[in-house]
């Protein structure tokens, strides 16, 4: 599988594409001094561009994870994500309250998006006929028509430890 990570850092990428998959980090404002609305415009336009260069589109986000630091500002939040998001493909999503790195985030948002049809998965390069702009459309198929989940082989060849027994009774 082929791995390639956009915007390396450090201590992280901005994102990581590793298989169908596109993974983008928990992406933080540049502007702390905006409001909760004005920073979720920021942070989703910064994963608007690491999902074009990893490939993919928002609406092939399959999961979002967004924190908050008051939840309180989640009908803020929620206003700006609801005109950002494709709404004829909304992610799994979860939203919570918690404690970020700076006191003046005041939002914080991961998600894990699949490639859009444009890119070659097998050289992770674009298609000559694509258009990044256009993301493919996905098919809406209801959740029980979704597919079979296949659980790994088995591990055979391992014993399980043995176990002492003590004819002591605790104290």
């Amino acid at each position: 599988m082929k791995i390639v990570r956009i915007e390396p850092g450090t201590v992280l990428s901005g994102a990581v594409r590793a298989g169908h998959y596109v993974f983008v980090s928990g992406t933080v404002p540049d502007n702390l001094g905006l409001d909760v609305a004005g920073q979720t415009k920021q942070v989703l336009k910064k994963i608007d561009a690491l999902l074009k260069k990893a490939g993919s589109h928002k609406s092939h986000i399959v999961s979002a994870s967004i924190w908050l630091t008051d939840i309180r500002n989640r009908e803020a939040m929620n206003k700006v994500w609801l005109t950002w998001m494709d709404p004829a493909n909304p992610p799994a999503r979860a939203t919570v309250e918690a404690k970020l790195a700076d006191a003046r985030m005041l939002v914080e948002i991961a998600c894990i998006a699949v490639l859009s049809d444009d890119v070659d998965n097998k050289t992770s390069k674009p298609r000559k006929t694509a258009k990044p702009e256009k993301a493919a459309k996905t098919e809406k198929t209801p959740a029980k028509e979704v597919g079979t989940v296949v659980a790994p082989k088995a591990i055979t060849n391992v014993k399980p430890a043995a176990r002492k027994v003590s004819s002591k009774k605790p104290a």
